[in-house]
């Protein structure tokens, strides 16, 4: 007896392993950040209790200076509300996102914000969502969360 074998179908599934880094801060970045900024979509940010007041300029066409300049796919996320601070010292934003999309900030203050124009605790603009969670914002001149889609009025 002649087994005919007419065709035969090979499937290679190649699997690829998602995962999420977890970099702490100050542990392995001294500044928030340095820790954003060497992330991947996924990663998270862990950021230990104390007060953060580390000023840069987030890029683009705003020139206002904040502690954090958020990215898309992150999570940013502190020991928990009055333990975490960004404290910019009425130097800066607290936290800017840019276009930011599937992030989250969890359990952090912002306290003492400032900028001339929208110098919110959080400022949002190009259509930036990000998904936040027991967070405070307290002690700004300029709103505790503001959201825009108008660039030009950075």
């Amino acid at each position: 007896m002649r087994t005919r074998l007419s065709g035969m179908l090979l499937v290679l599934v190649s699997f690829t392993s998602v995962h999420a880094d977890t970099i702490h801060v100050p542990s392995d970045y001294p500044l928030i950040q340095d820790a954003i900024d060497a992330t991947e979509p996924g990663d998270i940010v862990e950021v230990a209790a104390g007060v953060y007041d580390d000023l840069r300029q987030p890029g683009g066409a705003d020139t206002t200076r904040c502690v954090v300049s958020m990215k898309s796919g992150i999570t940013l996320r502190g020991a928990g509300v009055g333990q975490t601070i960004l404290d910019p010292g009425f130097g800066g934003r607290g936290i800017h996102c840019d276009g930011v999309m599937g992030s989250s900030i969890e359990g952090i203050t912002v306290r003492n914000a400032h900028a001339e124009l929208f110098g919110a605790g959080l400022y949002c603009t190009n259509g930036s969502s990000p998904n936040v969670t027991d967070c405070e914002f307290t002690a700004g001149t300029d709103g505790g969360v503001i959201c825009t889609s108008d660039r030009t009025r950075v």
